[in-house]
């Protein structure tokens, strides 16, 4: 199962709950990544929390829990960098 799949399937889940329950009413499925595949109930593991209160915190523990290496490259973005008009505007001026 892709992770966007994943993300779109736990807006169906009630909440609260427990990611234990996801894993079960899901049946623990294998997440294709960009290095192989993992088990749901595995990227869970890496977490500490364990109750969902709502589909938002699902979906930060699903991502919160992969692999640094699961969804590419660190630091790579296919987006182009800011112009300069767009840079000059970024943050606060002191």
């Amino acid at each position: 199962m892709k992770i966007n799949e994943l993300l779109t399937r736990l807006e169906t889940v009630t909440y609260p709950t427990t990611t234990d329950r996801v894993v079960e009413e899901f049946d623990d499925p294998k997440l294709t990544l960009v290095d192989g595949e993992e088990r749901l109930s595995t990227v869970f593991d890496r977490i500490n929390n364990e109750v969902l209160d709502c589909c938002d915190d699902a979906k930060l523990a699903v991502l919160g829990g992969l692999k640094g290496d699961a969804v590419g490259r660190k630091g790579y973005s296919d987006r182009d960098p800011p112009t300069p008009s767009e840079s000059d505007s970024v943050g606060p001026t002191l």
